[in-house]
Parts: structure tokens; sequence; C-alpha cells
């Protein structure tokens, strides 16, 4: 009896015990940010990895976006603080930008009485939407994607429907995969064939040719539902209206922008009675009443709704990002980039002029507190020796980069190999990295170190990558330690030679980064300017992408100017610069000090 009566006791005990600590996981859970729970959730590996979790607990989510709590940048050559930099971007920050997308379902939504009334089958149309794609050989663009965000967002569907004929399906390429992205992000959207039966392609061009197809497709609809033109986006639900036979919204030019109807037959479409008239995208206002804008508009790109004060701006900015606030860098000069720089050679030696003229415009012209040349082999010579007695140069051994996560570097393409590792400086130390073939020409306002991350254009726009509208070049960077943006790019390195070889990950990819989360990077135009085959493009002129585009510009209003291709000939020799009389020349001696 003693014996079963202890065994009672120890059962009762544990039993507590497990009770307390159920107790306490539910009081963690209650009291953590979902945020929090999901990232420390998907991090955890048991119980003897406490120490390393109770680090990381330390990390803290500002405004959707994990930034990683900075200390003083770590000396360059301690391996200590180095490990698992990688692991630490891929568990925390991939995961925190996946949870905190933009395009989140409903984001910036909430339900209204609107969007959220229950109308049954006998009562009028059914709440689905669907879109006719008709042209062949067409890009799916950002205003597209627009419309579709405004029927799931706005309208909240229980299905979104985007129809095309068969073999004229919307075209995705580098830059608009926007489609790609509405079909992994929202589980109610598809993309369907429509029934040859249906109507000729040819019935996009013609009004009445489309009254039929639409009028038809409606008919396959058991319950009806609501149709969206491609060009239209909703401002409000269109729920009162489906429990009438039928209700249209035309766009200026007359062509239905929304149909809401349960039996729509062809003359409704034609001959609409008592039409709503879309609004247009530059006329709308905030009081304006219209339940939806029409986008006549040729192109339309995120860059053109980050700040913008339009009423317009604001609509798509709730759509694109849940927010109807502007999209500007966030800064904070509590806490600058720090004033150090980096730069990298790769089998260097005896270093030239030119590279002796690009580090020291980082002593000279930044008043930077160290440059650290990273690189495999420590350079010799004359102009080395003369680095080294500014006491603001220090070599830091860094091995000769093979792959990048996996992905073989193509021998020769070695120096857009080292694109990473600039990235990876800067995510470690954070400061000031410039390529080679680069200098500054005029000191970093401190304001500008407040930011997150600092980067500039490149003319260059690639032939693998036309419809871009602008590009980004990675030659002249600047960023905090752990910057949320430099994590980020790190990440999408996974891709490196698989998708338009480097221009991807150098040019493209942090242009997509700025347009999906634009408040962790500032894009400054004055930041850098490429100069190619002795054409310099200044990235605020108008046209300054075309090969052939060549202005004279106040080099001293800029930061930085890079000579991609050739090496000008007044840095081939101290003695060339000396003696040159030329914009460049002017550059180049501002650097040394003799102007």
């Amino acid at each position: 009896m003693l014996t079963s009566l202890k065994h009672k006791c120890s059962v009762s005990t544990i039993s507590v015990c497990i009770l307390f600590g159920f107790l306490l996981a539910a009081l963690f859970v209650l009291t953590t940010p979902s945020t929090n729970r999901k990232i420390l959730g998907g991090q955890f590996n048991g119980f003897k990895d406490c120490p390393k979790q109770a680090a990381k607990l330390k990390e803290k989510v500002v405004e959707k976006v994990v930034y990683v709590e900075r200390t003083s940048p770590v000396p360059v050559d301690d391996r200590n603080e180095q490990e698992d930099v990688f692991a630490s971007s891929n568990d925390v920050h991939s995961q925190s930008r996946e949870l905190k997308y933009p395009l989140m379902l409903y984001g910036g939504f909430d339900a209204t009485p609107e969007s959220s009334e229950i109308v049954g089958a006998d009562e009028g149309a059914a709440n689905m939407v669907f879109l006719v794609w008709c042209k062949k050989n067409r890009l799916f663009e950002f205003k597209h994607m627009l419309s579709v965000l405004s029927a799931i967002k706005v309208q909240q569907p229980l299905k979104v429907i985007l129809y095309h004929w068969p073999g004229k399906p919307p075209i995705e390429d580098l830059y608009n995969n926007w489609l790609t992205q509405l079909k992994t992000t929202f589980y109610n959207f598809e993309v369907a064939i429509l029934p040859e039966s249906i109507s000729p392609p040819t019935a996009c061009v013609d009004i009445y040719q489309q009254a039929n197809y639409l009028s038809s497709i409606f008919k396959t609809f058991q319950y009806g539902g609501i149709f969206i033109n491609e060009n239209i986006v909703l401002h409000r639900p269109v729920n009162k209206f489906r429990t009438a036979k039928s209700h249209a919204f035309v766009r200026s030019n007359g062509v239905p922008g929304v149909l809401v109807g349960k039996e729509v037959l062809p003359e409704h479409i034609v001959h609409p009675v008592g039409a709503d008239a879309c609004a247009n995208h530059n006329r709308i206002s905030e009081s304006s009443a219209e339940f939806c804008v029409s986008m006549d508009v040729d192109k339309l790109y995120p860059r053109d709704i980050m700040i913008e004060d339009t009423q317009f701006a604001k609509i798509a900015r709730k759509l694109f990002y849940g927010s109807e606030e502007k999209k500007e860098p966030k800064y904070d000069l509590t806490d600058p980039i720090p004033n150090i720089g980096h730069f990298y050679l790769i089998g260097e030696n005896t270093i030239n002029f030119f590279i002796y003229l690009s580090v020291y415009s980082m002593i000279s012209i930044l008043q930077v507190d160290m440059v650290y040349v990273h690189g495999d082999i420590e350079p010799t010579g004359d102009y080395w020796r003369r680095l080294l007695d500014t006491n603001k140069v220090k070599f830091v051994y860094c091995p000769p980069i093979q792959t990048v996560f996996g992905n073989p570097v193509d021998e020769n393409d070695k120096f857009h190999g080292k694109d990473i590792l600039s990235v990876y400086f800067l995510y470690l130390y954070g400061g000031v990295f410039i390529d080679w073939d680069a200098i500054f020409t005029r000191p970093i306002d401190k304001t500008i170190m407040g930011y997150d991350a600092v980067l500039g254009y490149d003319w260059f726009i690639p032939n693998e990558a036309p419809t871009f509208p602008e590009v980004i070049n990675p030659g002249v960077l600047a960023a905090k330690r752990h910057s949320v943006f430099i994590s980020m790019w790190l990440e999408k390195y996974k891709d490196f030679g698989r998708k338009g070889g480097f221009y991807y990950t150098g040019l493209l990819v942090p242009y997509k980064l700025y347009e999906q989360y634009p408040e962790t990077v500032r894009l400054d135009r004055k930041f850098q300017v490429i100069c190619w085959q002795q054409t310099c493009h200044p990235p605020w002129m108008d046209g300054y992408t075309k090969p052939n585009f060549h202005s004279e510009f106040d080099w001293e209003e800029v930061y930085s100017v890079h000579f991609t291709y050739p090496d000008p000939r007044e840095f081939y020799s101290e003695n060339a610069l000396k003696n040159a009389t030329t914009m460049i020349g002017r550059m180049g001696q501002k650097v040394m000090g003799w102007s």
C-alpha cells in the first residue's frame, strides 16, 4: 500500500509538472507575436540547443522586417564570429520575409459588411470572379497583377479564374513573373483554358463578338459570377449588384469593365441599362464613390506607385504592399553604416595605378577609418607600400571562390563570381564596397549613412531581360551590418548561374527586391555613374539606358564613377593623370589631392 501511495504521489507530481509545463508553453504562445512564434518554432532543434536559441531570442521584429540587433563590426580576421552566418540569414531573414510578404492573402484589407455578405445561390450571382486573356504572345504585366489582386483582396471571392484560349496563355519573362507570384501566393487563383466552342479569340477586338463570348462564359457558370476586365482595378466590393439579373460598369471607351450577374445576355453588354462608369486612374479622388478604376496607361511599374500622392497610387500600394502609406526606405542615423571600406582583389600581385587610385579614393575622399583589402594573394609593389603607409589599409586573406551555393563559378568569368563576396562582406561587417574600376569623387553625406543599404543604378539592361525598367550595378555598395536587404540578396544567390548568368543575381535580383521591399534599401541616382566605352550615363537623365547615350555631367555632385570598360587612359599611370585635362582626369586629380 505504501508503495502504491508513493507511486500515486510520483505520478501526481509528474502530472502537475507536465500541466505546469503546458501552461508555461501556452503563456509563451499567447504573449509572443505570431511572427516570432513561427520564426523561433522553425529554428528550435531540441533542448540541447537552448544556449544557441537564447542568443537568437535577442533578435527583434520591427515593422514587418526582422532586423538583427547589431553590434560594432567584428574584426575582419576574427573567424569565430563568422560561423553560421549564411545559416542565420537562411533561418531568420528568409522565413520572416515569407511570413510577411506583402501579397499575403487579404493583406491590408479587413472584411467589410459588403465583402463578408453571403448571397445564397437562389438569391443572386455566385461570388466568383473571372478575367479573359485575349491576345497571343502578350506579357502578363504589373498592371494585370493589380487587376487580379483587386479581385482577390477587395471582392474576396471564393475563386478567381484567368481564362485564355488554347495556345494563347499569358507570357512571363525574367522581369514579368507576376503571374507566378499570384499562383504561388493565393490558393483560390487559377489559370484555365477556355473551350474553343466558347468563341474565337478574334472576339477580343469586336464589342459584339466580345458580348457573345462573355455571355457564353456566364452561361457555363450555373450560378453566374463577376467578370473583370484586365485593365480594371476594383475599388469597392460589388456584392450589392449580385442580386440583380445583370449590372455593368463600363470604361470610358464603352468596353465593359465589370459585369455582375446570373443571366448576362449579349444585349446587356452591348447596350447596358443603368450602367455605372469606372473612374479613370488619373481622375479618381479620395471621395470618389466609383466601384472600379480604369488603368488607362500603357506601362505601370511598382516604382510608379511607391511615393506618389495620387489616390490611384494609394489604392495600388494597398493592393501590392498591404498599406496606403508611402513606401520609403527606413532611416536610423543612431546606427549608421560603419565607416570602413572593402575592396576585393583576385590573383593580383603587383597592383597598378588604377587599383591604387580606387582604394585611395576611399581614404582621401570618403575619409574611412580603415580599408580592408580582401584577396588570396597579398599585393606587392610601390603602390601597395604607399597604401600601407597611410595606416588605413589592411590585407585580409580570402580564398578564391569556386562555387556559389554549389553552383560552379565560370573560370572565364571569375570577376563576376566575386559579386557575392562583396555582398557577403557587407553582411558580415557593414561598410562601403567599391570595385577596382571605380573611384569615389565626393564624400558620402552623413544623412545617407542612416539607411540600411544604399545602391546605385546601371545603364545596361541585359539582352536576357529587356523588359526590366531599370537595373542595379553592384560595383559600389554601402550597407549596415546584417542589413535585411543584403541578407535577402544573399539568399537569391542560390540561383547563381542558373537564370541569365551573373546578370541575374548581380543586376536583376536586387532591383526586384527593391520593388518588393522598398523600405529596406535606398536607391540613389547620384550614388554611382557608369561610364562605358568613353560614354557616361547619369541615371537621372532621360534616355540614360541607351547604349549611345552620353552626357557631360557635374561629376562633383555624384558620389562615385564606375568605368566598366575600358580603363580610362588618364588612369594608366601617375604621369598620365598629372598631364590629363579631361573631365575624367580632373576626377582622378581630385582623388590624389592635386586640385
